[in-house]
């Protein structure tokens, strides 16, 4: 999947914008009308509300520095009683901008970060989307500069992950097919890929939500998903939700 930068920067080069996508994302309106075109990147995140898709501080609880003789007792008892930890500086979190989906624009910016990452990829044994968050994200140190690219992240509701469909959206009373369309989904959190697609495109193409609901939640808490998402005031069919 490396491959992929150096091919994006062959359009990059003669100034062509581009918006790549993964084989398994499947749009139900094209999103180029909304990109607000203001960063070198604009593109999909993997978290599913504010918080986990667009950044918040974190205090980190410094387990080996706890009571009761530190190491891997301390860590194991940090992790069931913070207070027994030490607390250390604040950190920040984002989760992953997903390197399946995004618009790029012909910058200089752009450019160096595609550059980086394809030559990362051809040396180092890193998956694709970690050497483009971390090119994104991280900062220049010592003799390493990074390419300085701005990014933006596009909506969760507007460019919804497989996870955010099957067990959040499709029976959410506000955000169910029927009611609300993003612009594509990525099927990227499931290995039944081929018929999750279809089921998206039967639910949001020909209006029958049955095969989203026919997949079970495997996992204990994700329906929690389902009553801590709430659409912004300003969403009229997702158009205004790009943030």
């Amino acid at each position: 999947s490396g491959l992929k930068f150096r091919i994006l920067l062959d359009f990059l080069h003669v100034g062509a914008h581009v918006l790549l996508t993964d084989v398994d994302v499947v749009f139900i309106e094209s999103p180029l009308p909304y990109l607000h075109r203001d960063a070198d990147f604009e593109g999909m995140v993997d978290g599913w509300e504010d918080r986990t898709a667009f950044g918040h501080q974190m205090t980190a609880l410094d387990a080996t520095r706890a009571g009761g003789g530190g190491g891997a007792a301390a860590a194991s008892a940090a992790a069931w009683d913070p207070a027994s930890a030490v607390v250390s500086p604040r950190t920040m979190r984002v989760s992953h901008f997903n390197s399946g989906f995004f618009f790029v624009q012909a910058t200089v910016e752009a450019r160096a970060l595609l550059a980086r990452v394809a030559a990362r990829m051809d040396v180092e044994a890193v998956w694709d989307q970690t050497a483009y968050n971390e090119e994104l994200f991280l900062p220049s140190r010592d003799g390493l500069v990074r390419a300085g690219a701005l990014v933006r992240g596009v909506s969760y509701l507007c460019v919804v992950h497989s996870k955010m469909v099957f067990h959040a959206l499709r029976n959410h009373s506000r955000l169910n097919p029927s009611v609300h369309r993003p612009f594509a989904c990525h099927v990227s959190w499931h290995p039944e890929k081929f018929s999750r697609m279809q089921h998206v495109i039967s639910a949001y193409h020909h209006g029958d939500p049955r095969g989203l609901r026919s997949w079970p939640v495997p996992y204990e808490g994700l329906t929690d998903l389902v009553t801590d998402i709430e659409p912004r005031e300003n969403i009229s069919g997702a158009r205004d939700s790009i943030v």
